[in-house]
């Protein structure tokens, strides 16, 4: 058995922009801080870890619970605003690939996001990707990228013995599964791996990296 994790923004649905926009105004309104864009210089690069450092750095960390609730709120609604007005498109193929890998005997499929779950779910239903039965961990379960790709696995009741890919967009995900050991593809050019693909057009090259 082969397990397959998706990352989404940026990796299933073409969101990457709109979303770190909502996400600074949400911050900003929140917490009265500008927050850098600069996102390596958090050491957890999730919609949760970044407000937990943002936060520290102004002495506000006592305050998490609340602002973090609160940010959450703001951002989804920024979201929701967004899409009533404005078409969310896939990458090329992503819809495509999903349902191909849910007909299969061999394989099964999750979702792994360092953003927030209500909004994720918005993301991908608005962008027509199917979400049904796929197990979804997101930065609601933990700060830590590792950690939310592991409880992804776990709901997705992984056996040992089957293999792990994860597809994502960001260096941060080449870093995590460098770390948990897995197979990784990349989506996009945001970093460089010898594995990668611009979209999901080419379905054997793909098949060709999961093994």
């Amino acid at each position: 058995m082969h397990h397959i994790m998706f990352d989404i923004d940026g990796t299933l649905v073409q969101s990457y922009q709109f979303d770190e926009q909502c996400y600074l105004d949400a911050v900003l309104e929140v917490v009265e801080k500008p927050l850098s864009k600069n996102w390596h210089l958090y050491p957890n690069i999730t919609a949760s870890g970044i407000l937990a450092s943002h936060l520290e750095l102004h002495g506000l960390q006592d305050r998490f619970d609340g602002m973090h609730c609160r940010v959450k709120e703001l951002f989804n609604e920024r979201v929701k605003h967004y899409l009533t007005d404005n078409p969310l498109h896939e990458i090329y193929g992503a819809g495509k690939l999903i349902r191909t890998l849910q007909a299969m005997d061999n394989v099964n499929v999750s979702f792994a996001t360092g953003g927030w779950r209500d909004s994720a779910l918005l993301k991908l239903n608005a962008a027509g990707i199917p979400t049904q039965g796929i197990p979804i961990a997101s930065a609601c379960d933990s700060h830590i990228r590792t950690e939310i790709m592991c409880i992804a696995l776990d709901r997705a009741q992984v056996s040992s013995d089957h293999k792990v890919t994860y597809i994502g967009d960001g260096d941060w995900d080449r870093r995590a599964c460098a770390e948990l050991g897995w197979n990784f593809v990349l989506i996009g050019d945001k970093t460089e791996h010898p594995q990668q693909l611009d979209h999901f057009k080419d379905l054997t090259r793909l098949f060709n990296y999961l093994g």
